[in-house]
């Protein structure tokens, strides 16, 4: 059972925002049934990776589970072939690479509304002609992956739309 919070403020404070350029989404697609099989895998691999941003999880199109894991770049290629070196072991298993991407991160004390903020973010981006192509909220930390070379009219659309106390308006 979740407990959803609600917070609200006319401006939405936020302790800032960091733009990461030339990052990847490494995905991994399996059935649903072999998602405990491959989930120790998984995490052994994301863990020897330390540069592993975030992740996510949705249901795919058949059904069944796809992972995306957040990279740099670099990282997110060693990544990619350490999981197609486990094919033979995972044959169902399906790995991809996005082409290059920029994430958007910010916190604040948004005491945990992550649908709120989720909101409030996407609504900033819509208004810019921009949609996120992830959209990662846990707790009160949120990321906004968008198309490569969109991040600085997102992050100038987020400050419009969010306050950092100590900030000029």
């Amino acid at each position: 059972m979740e407990t959803i919070a609600v917070y609200w403020e006319a401006k939405i404070k936020t302790y800032g925002f960091t733009l990461f350029r030339g990052q990847v989404i490494v995905r991994v697609r399996l059935p649903a049934e072999r998602l405990g099989d491959c989930g120790l895998l998984l995490e052994e691999l994301a863990q020897s990776f330390s540069s592993f941003r975030t992740t996510s999880m949705s249901m795919g199109a058949e059904g069944n589970p796809e992972m995306g894991f957040l990279f740099d770049r670099e990282s997110g290629e060693r990544f990619l072939q350490r999981l197609e070196r486990q094919a033979e072991e995972y044959p169902d298993m399906r790995v991809s690479i996005s082409p290059p991407l920029d994430a958007i991160t910010f916190y604040g004390p948004h005491f945990q509304d992550r649908f709120g903020i989720a909101h409030a973010a996407c609504g900033a981006l819509a208004v810019e002609g921009l949609a996120p192509q992830v959209t990662v909220c846990s707790g009160s930390t949120a990321w906004m992956v968008l198309p490569d070379g969109t991040g600085d009219g997102a992050m100038a659309a987020l400050r419009r739309a969010f306050c950092i106390p100590g900030e000029e308006e």
